[in-house]
């Protein structure tokens, strides 16, 4: 008989242990291709990245040369390294004489693009670095060179 008087399957193991390890067997497995088959992250990509903000300390902007790296303070992760940066006037909005709102430079501060290149996953809404997303507009405290600056992502760009 197959099964017996104490539902053993060949008088060795109980049906309910059975089917508990071939569920478990078939869970691995599952497992186990999601990962070898690559699907869980898409390999590394290069993307060119552009921080900016209006306005700026220019002494801040002072300390961030081509080359340094930059990273995301809080969190304390590499985004890559400095490519390009370009210092302009900064940009305010603020009333005339008249009421009107119009935009002015503001003295000892500078607008500032930075300009990154990272190795990064890609998703469909821009790039990811150790589990944490990065978008367009995207908010955030860099550290590059000696300085340190509150500015959004203005540009990703993934280079093939």
């Amino acid at each position: 008989m197959i099964i017996d008087n104490k539902g053993k399957l060949f008088g060795v193991i109980n049906i309910i242990d059975l089917f508990l390890i071939i569920a478990v067997l078939g869970a691995v497995v599952f497992v186990g291709t999601k990962l070898m088959s690559g699907s869980v992250l898409p390999s590394n990509q290069k993307f060119i990245v552009k921080y900016y903000t209006e306005e700026v300390s220019d002494f801040a902007a002072e300390k961030i040369k081509i080359g340094d790296d930059v990273m995301d303070e809080p969190k304390n992760l590499n985004l890559g390294k400095v490519t390009d940066v370009k210092v302009s006037p900064s940009i305010i909005y603020s009333p005339d004489s008249s009421g009107k709102i119009v935009e002015s430079p503001k003295e000892g501060y500078v607008s500032i693009e930075i300009t990154s290149e990272v190795y990064a996953q890609s998703y469909p809404h821009g790039f990811i670095v150790e589990g944490n997303q990065y978008s367009i507009n995207h908010g955030l405290t860099i550290r590059a060179g000696y300085g340190k600056i509150y500015l959004r992502v203005s540009g990703i760009e993934a280079v093939n």
